[in-house]
């Protein structure tokens, strides 16, 4: 499961089961969960990610897709009435590469990078579309990930570098649309192949 604490200080808590907003002066939980019979309800209750994107607005990763809440509503209405925004996977460019969310980071310049089970997918910051880096099994593209799922993602601001880990490949990096370098068990003595996160300190 996944904890997070936004910008307002409210504690989140995802699970293969909802989403849920915890109350610390009743010790209760807020659950969000998939209702087929509500297009805004989530897209899936099973929550994979979750991350702060642009100031009061939550990206809740599921397997099935992104869907995005404006925390503003938690302020000023009932768990009930609460209406999340939803990103699919499909093959538009304004669609995502896969459903399946590991991953949701922005950096400092205002792009949004999405890790899943088929590719890292960006959000340019004054774009309106996604750019995706993709696994391939063909030998010989360099570019491409390690594995099909890339679990995590940090753009490191200093360095204008992009760490991808995955879920069995071990660590790619990328500096503009080139992979620079891959760091993995067999050769760079990785503590294993499954990457589950990474930061700069």
């Amino acid at each position: 499961f996944k904890v997070f604490i936004d910008s307002r200080k409210n504690v989140w808590v995802g699970t293969n089961k909802g989403l849920a907003l915890f109350h610390p002066e009743r010790e209760e939980f807020t659950v969000f969960r998939h209702n087929k019979k509500d297009p805004n309800s989530l897209s899936d209750s099973d929550i994979q990610s979750l991350n702060e994107i642009n100031s009061d607005m939550l990206w809740v990763g599921t397997s099935k897709g992104i869907n995005i809440l404006n925390l503003q509503q938690i302020v000023s209405l009932q768990a009930q009435e609460i209406q999340f925004q939803h990103i699919a996977a499909n093959d538009l460019s304004s669609g995502l590469s896969d459903g399946s969310i590991w991953d949701i980071f922005q950096d400092t310049f205002g792009n949004i990078w999405i890790g899943t089970n088929r590719a890292i997918n960006f959000i340019g910051h004054n774009k309106s579309f996604f750019n995706a880096i993709a696994y391939s099994p063909i030998k010989g593209d360099d570019n491409a990930l390690s594995d099909k799922t890339a679990s995590c993602v940090y753009y490191d601001n200093k360095e204008n570098l992009l760490w991808v880990g995955t879920e069995t490949g071990g660590v790619d990096v990328y500096k503009g649309n080139e992979k620079i370098a891959h760091y993995s068990e067999e050769e760079h003595n990785l503590t294993g192949g499954q990457v589950v996160s990474a930061i700069v300190d």
